[in-house]
């Protein structure tokens, strides 16, 4: 990712994408005319409720990878780099680079839990049934307070589920990048996830 501004883009393109997507399928999104046409017809419901869960999941799933893709790009171009260890997750890894070189990671904690809900679609397919996956809807609940599951096992992932994911990723370009502007002097090198620019 060349910059800052450049992932906050692709991040709104994803965003916008997504509520295109939520105001066709999604009923809570929906004009209320719609949802009252749909209604009057006798629609199904099951059809909407699949296709705005598969909508959720796949803007989680995108978000995360942009993220994962930034951060990456970011912490090769710090001035103080630490190799990833065997078994660290990408946001710990990400934090031992970031606090060497005095920059923030405010949310670490909430991107650790949230990490989890990552795993249970990447691995598990947004079903928390068996124990390991139990265990990660368990600990994503700790970003996500009022995550549930449906009675089929699959995790009830929200409109604002996705909101505050989209929010924190927001949060976080923008800190890494007003940081980085606060503590360079005037016509020094300042390093993007690109590399360094003058």
């Amino acid at each position: 990712m060349p910059s800052a501004e450049v992932a906050i883009e692709t991040l709104e393109l994803l965003w916008r994408n997504y509520l295109t997507l939520a105001e066709n399928v999604d009923l809570e999104s929906m004009d209320p005319q719609i949802v009252a046409n749909h209604v009057a017809r006798k629609s199904p419901v099951r059809p909407f409720r699949i296709a705005a869960w598969l909508g959720r999941q796949a803007f989680f799933l995108a978000a995360w990878s942009l993220w994962e893709h930034y951060t990456s790009e970011l912490c090769d171009s710090l001035p103080t780099q630490v190799r990833k260890a065997k078994g660290d997750s990408h946001v710990n890894w990400v934090m031992k680079n970031l606090t060497p070189n005095n920059l923030p990671f405010t949310d670490h904690e909430w991107f650790g839990n949230a990490n989890c809900l990552r795993n249970l679609f990447a691995h598990h397919g947004g079903r928390a049934v068996e124990s390991r996956a139990h265990n990660l809807l368990q600990r994503s609940r700790k970003a996500f307070p009022n995550i549930e599951m449906y009675t089929d096992g699959y995790v009830a992932v929200d409109h604002c589920h996705v909101a505050d994911f989209e929010l924190k990723i927001e949060n976080f370009i923008e800190e890494i990048a007003q940081q980085d502007r606060s503590t360079v002097p005037t016509g020094a090198l300042r390093l993007t996830p690109s590399g360094p620019v003058t």
